[in-house]
């Protein structure tokens, strides 16, 4: 008997969050198409969410291929609240996620932005997304307006589109 999905799922890396998040992404493409603008807004949301953890946990060392475990993503939420940067308490508030990649890579040497306008637009996207996503949206029964998605999707696009420099 083959195996069941849950089963099937590799371990939480940044290569998987990456190659999740264009999936996502293309899942949340068709609900759009199929008129279903809520559906890919949380589709579009977690693409955002895995776009940024990778960018972070890459920017703190991490591979491609090493797993990315609960102890790493509570050691994230330390270090953004040791250094006093925006965060919920919530694993899925992308704004928090922004910040941390931006204290990261200002922190360490090497891994500025060269371009210096590149941080703004990385905390500026990220907040777009959060201003219409929550996990929890996938708990309600509202239809979001065209104009809601049009400004996720384009920064969910900007976010896949500029990964390489993330």
């Amino acid at each position: 008997m083959p195996k069941s999905l849950p089963q099937r799922l590799a371990a939480d890396t940044c290569g998987e969050f990456l190659a999740a998040a264009e999936c996502r992404y293309e899942e949340g493409l068709t609900l759009y198409d199929a008129g279903w603008r809520a559906g890919a807004i949380y589709l579009w949301g977690y693409s955002a969410e895995m776009l940024l953890k990778a960018a972070v946990f890459r920017a703190m060392g991490s591979s491609l291929r090493d797993e990315i475990r609960k102890d790493d993503l509570e050691a994230a939420r330390s270090l953004a609240r040791q250094n006093n940067l925006r965060w919920n308490g919530n694993y899925h508030f992308l704004p928090g996620w922004a910040e941390l990649l931006l204290f990261v890579r200002t922190s360490v040497p090497g891994l500025r932005f060269r371009d210096v306008s590149l941080g703004s637009t990385i905390q500026f996207h990220a907040i777009e997304v959060n201003r219409f996503w929550r996990e929890t949206i996938r708990y309600h029964k509202n239809i979001a307006y065209r104009w809601e998605a049009a400004r996720v999707r384009q920064s969910v696009e900007w976010l896949l589109g500029n990964v390489q420099v993330l």
